[in-house]
């Protein structure tokens, strides 16, 4: 049985899980058509027939969930630099359809962005000084405030 969470009405019951996703495509097409009907723009573009892709069926493609479980596996400490090279990166396409890119970057990034959006505007003049300025630190400064750092990754690991 599927739900659509936006229409609790609409339910779709099979004893396969691919029909069920099959008729899910259906309605949407058809609510998309509707809508197309009535003039709206901007609307996803419909649903292929074909066989579903579990990861995308279940949401798993998108970037806020991959960056998600990214996080949860950094956490957990899980890989290595070349675990983390060797991890496709999801985009959104247009349409608003989702392809795999190949790896590139660090995945430290992609977590350091993360945590500048939720630093408040002088968090993150400090962190840029320090990054920046390097001159200006002395080996005594580097290593405190890489023991502000240690302590506050120990206590989220206690």
């Amino acid at each position: 049985m599927v739900t659509i969470e936006n229409c609790p009405g609409e339910v779709f019951i099979n004893v396969s899980p691919t029909k069920c996703w099959s008729m899910v495509r259906e309605w949407l097409n058809m609510e998309i058509r509707k809508e197309l009907s009535m003039g709206r723009a901007n609307l996803p573009t419909l649903q292929p027939p074909g066989p579903v892709d579990g990861l995308e069926m279940f949401g798993l493609l998108s970037p806020v969930i991959i960056q998600a479980i990214e996080v949860q596996e950094c956490r957990i400490e899980i890989g290595s630099a070349e675990y983390w090279r060797s991890r496709p990166r999801v985009v959104a396409g247009d349409g608003g359809s989702r392809h795999m890119l190949p790896p590139q970057g660090t995945p430290h990034i992609a977590l350091l962005r993360g945590l500048f959006q939720r630093a408040s505007r002088d968090e993150l003049r400090a962190l840029r000084s320090l990054l920046t300025s390097n001159s200006s630190l002395d080996e005594s400064s580097r290593q405190q405030a890489a023991q502000v750092l240690d302590d506050e990754i120990a206590k989220q690991w206690s």
